[in-house]
């Protein structure tokens, strides 16, 4: 940058070079938001195929220790998102593979979704409907694993 003097007031003018470092800057930033993952809604009738096939997924239930007391879906980690401890059992997951997300009826399993997103999980799906669509399809519950702390 250099100055330049009018009327004894001293101007800042830009150079160049200034200025196609700052539009590209700008430009990358832009792109880069574009790419960031999105969440995609899922149907029971996907996640129990998945479920049944053992496909290399992570199942993610975020209910109430009550509410997984009564079921959940084969291969589920269970994580209750109330819980404060629930960002940093998030962190022990696996960012690249994919995760389906289920709550009772879909609006937990959401905000849980976009937290992930946030984090930067890759492929992130909400499996819309949650328990309450798996009950109405009369689908069988299987056995849960328990989210654990990261390691540090």
């Amino acid at each position: 940058m250099y100055c330049l003097t009018v009327n004894n007031y001293k101007i800042m003018k830009p150079n160049k070079m200034f200025l196609f470092v700052l539009f590209l800057g700008l430009s990358v930033f832009a792109f880069a938001q574009k790419q960031q993952a999105k969440v995609v809604q899922a149907t029971v009738e996907e996640l129990k195929k998945l479920s049944d096939s053992k496909a290399d997924v992570q199942i993610l239930d975020v209910r109430t220790p009550g509410e997984t007391s009564v079921g959940v879906v084969d291969g589920a980690i269970i994580n209750d998102i109330s819980q404060p401890d629930f960002s940093k059992k998030l962190a022990g997951l696996d960012k690249a593979k994919p995760v389906y997300v289920y709550c009772e009826a879909g609006g937990r399993s959401a905000k849980a979704a976009q937290m992930m997103v946030e984090m930067g999980f890759k492929e992130v799906h909400n499996v819309a409907g949650g328990m309450a669509a798996w009950r109405g399809k009369k689908f069988a519950y299987g056995k849960a694993k328990v989210a654990t702390k990261a390691a540090h």
